[in-house]
């Protein structure tokens, strides 16, 4: 993960894509992906959205994590993640040992091939973010994503979303309504964010139209007039 900086200013300056491979997603990591984002958004002038694009990209980089280190739990469990019984069981298991101590398992991220990348690229209008890892979405966690994507169309903040919804299991996918309200809450299309599965890979795929000038500055007068 450790690209220098002036790669990575290379890559900004000459609109090539940067990509970063990761194969956990902790502290360090998130900080490392901070100080790129960072530049990035201090070359497209949306400096000041810094707070709200890092939270889009840790939630889904966040996830991809847990989904990895998820298939790497039951891997070592000997235990079926796609047979009801045994993923109940699982998960139990999983939340008591490998959530509350992700860190435990850096190692075997690597040495199994789970792995997280991200690339970044100002493609002309658009700043682009794409978050891959190598695990496919299960029918069952697609399906919760695209219910709560579906809520996100009509709620304007988080509170709109608790008063719709009523499943709240694990992997509900109450941070991806989130993200939906906040790009939507900085006046992105709803076709700034995708999240699919692509062969053996979850991609999520944020897209930001950078030429919206008026639109940046009222969202940067209002986020001014909070801080």
């Amino acid at each position: 993960m450790n690209i220098d900086s002036d790669s990575i200013d290379y890559a900004i300056e000459s609109n090539k894509v940067l990509t970063v491979t990761s194969y956990t997603y902790l502290g360090m990591e998130r900080d490392y992906i901070d100080n790129v984002l960072r530049k990035y958004l201090r070359q497209v002038g949306m400096h000041a959205l810094m707070n709200n694009i890092s939270y889009c990209i840790h939630e889904v980089a966040g996830n991809a994590h847990k989904a990895n280190l998820k298939r790497l739990y039951f891997e070592m469990k000997d235990l079926d993640i796609n047979d009801p019984r045994e993923y109940e069981r699982g998960m139990e298991q999983f939340k008591q040992e490998a959530l509350q101590h992700p860190e435990k398992y850096t190692d075997s991220h690597k040495e199994r091939g789970y792995y997280i990348k991200f690339h970044f690229q100002i493609d002309g209008p658009v700043f682009k973010t794409v978050v891959r890892n190598n695990v496919p979405l299960t029918f069952q966690e697609r399906e919760r994503i695209e219910r709560k994507i579906e809520i996100a169309r009509y709620a304007s903040n988080l509170a709109d979303v608790y008063t719709v919804s009523e499943d709240y299991t694990e992997g509900a996918g109450l941070g991806i309504v989130m993200l939906h309200v906040i790009l939507k809450n900085l006046g992105f299309n709803g076709d700034s964010f995708r999240i699919y599965t692509k062969n053996e890979e979850t991609i999520a795929f944020l897209s930001l139209d950078i030429t919206n000038t008026e639109q940046l500055e009222r969202t940067y007068t209002k986020l001014m007039m909070v801080h």
